[in-house]
């Protein structure tokens, strides 16, 4: 459901009456102005999840809930919904060896046309989150050359970089890939863009 400015003045109710001295100005020109700026940040998020990361903050927050608060908790949300970090190296690894078998007639003229259609299909069918580790097409070729010792310390790599990776790739998403997040996970908890495509045939 989308949030309305009139969930922000429900939101701000709620932390006045559970903190004192929140927000004195009342109904003055800084209330007003602090609603507006709160709205523009939190209306791209759906607003069972904005009041979802409201509830938790007041819960566990023992001074004054600020916006920045509140967003923190809606990543947190957001993440919890998302597959885990081994979810997705699985997820990467399963296409590897598909990868590597394409990427074997990356010399051959003949075959450069559907080597390219394959290569971008598979690495177009990554899950977001992995683009922003796997950050071009070549990269992936050159982590599907990887092996044995190579992948396991590509793997230690992985887990270190994506607790960032992931957080910074949750508070840049626009409205329509929350929206498509949340509408996923309640299915197999996956980011929408993760399937496989298959290898076709060579022509």
């Amino acid at each position: 459901m989308e949030l309305k400015k009139n969930d922000i003045i429900k939101i701000i109710t709620l932390i006045k009456v559970n903190y004192d001295n929140a927000y004195p100005d009342g109904d003055g020109e800084s209330t007003k102005t602090l609603i507006e700026f709160w709205y523009n940040c939190l209306k791209k998020y759906p607003k069972e999840i904005v009041f979802q990361a409201v509830e938790n903050t007041v819960k566990h927050c023992k001074f004054t809930p600020r916006l920045a608060d509140i967003i923190e908790e809606i990543d947190k949300i957001l993440i919890s919904r998302a597959p885990s970090l081994d979810a997705l190296w699985e997820e990467l690894t399963s296409i590897l060896l598909k990868v590597f078998e394409v990427s074997r007639y990356i010399g051959y003229p003949q075959y450069s046309q559907w080597t390219n259609e394959q290569l971008d299909g598979l690495y177009d069918s990554l899950n977001p989150e992995l683009k922003l580790y796997v950050t071009t097409r070549s990269a992936l070729v050159q982590l599907s050359e990887l092996s044995g010792e190579s992948l396991q310390y590509e793997r230690v790599r992985f887990l270190k970089a994506m607790p960032e990776i992931r957080n910074n790739y949750y508070e840049n998403l626009g409205s329509d890939k929350i929206a498509a997040l949340l509408e996923n996970a309640d299915g197999d908890k996956q980011i929408p863009g993760n399937g496989v495509k298959q290898i076709t045939d060579k022509k």
